[in-house]
């Protein structure tokens, strides 16, 4: 009888697990959560739907949502919410493949590029910035990347601190696109500015960075990672400037042309 007991606590105990399993699962996608944004959109801008989408990206974003953005124009941003232990918080680029919930949704919503006029500031953790889509058989192809950003910063000096363990890919940064010197032209793609403390874990994954004076200037930072990128035109004579400390660095497997 006691080995009888033992089988059945042993039962109840694999149930208990199996449960407590599911319900943490349970909370965890409650918590989890797609949101939408959509310049022009005319709903209740509670962000729930394509109907109802944000038509920027609101004050307050959540840990651990998705935002999805469709094509449209739209304004500068920082990025500051409150870190939550390693919950990230995901940008992507809304395409007809991704792009979250059915309702309300176009195709037409997905079949180009959301542009921000204004530069991305970077300074909280765990950030995902991806644009989802480009020409694989031509890099330089500016149109083909789901974003357009003018240029990307995290600066110490600036805000009082800097933003960590933030990847960035599928992204067209720098001015318009041509082979021509223009003036009004973004300083530099990626500044990462470490002044006083070090930048930590960011990598730049199949970007199109061009038409600016410094693609990239590394100012206190460690574990950076540049890969399968384009990189030109630009107009300095460094594609990639060290200041003060630069360390653990990888740069791989990027076509660098005209600078």
């Amino acid at each position: 009888r006691v080995s009888e007991n033992s089988a059945i606590l042993k039962k109840l105990f694999l149930l208990f697990n199996f449960f407590s399993a599911i319900l943490l699962l349970s909370v965890m996608t409650v918590q989890a959560a797609s949101k939408y944004i959509r310049a022009g959109a005319t709903g209740d801008n509670s962000g729930s739907d394509w109907v109802n989408a944000y038509t920027s990206l609101p004050d307050t974003l959540t840990r651990g949502d998705t935002y999805y953005v469709s094509d449209g124009t739209y304004g500068g941003y920082i990025f500051n919410t409150p870190n939550s232990g390693l919950s990230v918080v995901t940008i992507k680029k809304a395409t007809v493949a991704d792009h979250g919930t059915d309702t309300g949704w176009s195709d037409s919503y997905g079949d180009g590029q959301a542009s921000f006029s204004g530069f991305i500031i970077i300074i909280t953790d765990y950030m995902v910035f991806d644009g989802q889509t480009r020409n694989e058989s031509a890099w330089n192809s500016a149109s083909s990347y789901g974003f357009h950003v003018p240029a990307f910063r995290t600066h110490s000096i600036n805000y009082g601190v800097t933003g960590d363990h933030v990847m960035i890919r599928f992204v067209d940064i720098g001015g318009t696109a041509s082979q021509d010197f223009s003036e009004g032209h973004p300083d530099t793609a990626v500044y990462l500015g470490g002044f006083g403390q070090t930048v930590t874990d960011w990598t730049v994954s199949r970007c199109y960075i061009h038409n600016v004076d410094c693609p990239f200037q590394l100012a206190g930072a460690d574990q950076i990672t540049i890969e399968y990128n384009w990189i030109g035109p630009s107009w300095q004579k460094e594609i990639i400037v060290g200041q003060i400390r630069s360390t653990n660095i990888k740069i791989r497997n990027n076509i660098m042309r005209d600078w």
